[in-house]
């Protein structure tokens, strides 16, 4: 009688270790996911920029979303899509990199670097930055609600 109790404690002990493992996995594969589908909305979201298309990257902006900018002044969607479709003639590229996200559940925050490449009158010029920006998920879609960009500092 004694060994049965033991085989089944042992029993349930291991079916447990094993759905927590499971389930363990099973959130390491959700979090790869939701980082892959962040990293191409940001990558969406750079070429937007470069080509001065608020189309690409409007649908993935809440209507309710913000950004705060280097010089930590705060513009709405609308101003952030509005200054994107204006375009700049100067910047030829937006590189990241080292990007970063925390997913929980239908919130997300992804971080990253940046890179903006620029050209005017035959001059090169580079700045480079960080970026925060804070997603939640409505309706199976991820939108951007909050960004946050940052100029690095020179030494």
């Amino acid at each position: 009688m004694k060994a049965r109790i033991c085989v089944v404690i042992v029993s349930v002990i291991l079916v447990g270790v094993s759905v927590a493992q499971q389930k363990k996995h099973t959130a390491k594969a959700g979090h790869a996911g939701v980082a892959a589908q962040l990293e191409q909305i940001e990558h969406t979201w750079a070429a937007a920029e470069v080509k001065g298309d608020a189309a690409m990257i409007s649908p993935y902006l809440d209507e309710t979303m913000v950004q705060t900018n280097p010089d930590g002044s705060v513009s709405a969607r609308k101003e952030v899509l509005e200054g994107i479709a204006k375009g700049d003639p100067t910047l030829k590229a937006v590189d990241l990199s080292d990007m970063k996200t925390q997913s929980y559940g239908d919130a997300a925050v992804i971080m990253g670097s940046y890179t903006e490449r620029r050209e005017a009158g035959g001059k090169r010029t580079a700045t480079s930055g960080r970026f925060t920006d804070t997603y939640i998920r409505q309706g199976g879609k991820w939108k951007c609600v909050a960004s946050h960009d940052s100029v690095a500092v020179k030494e």
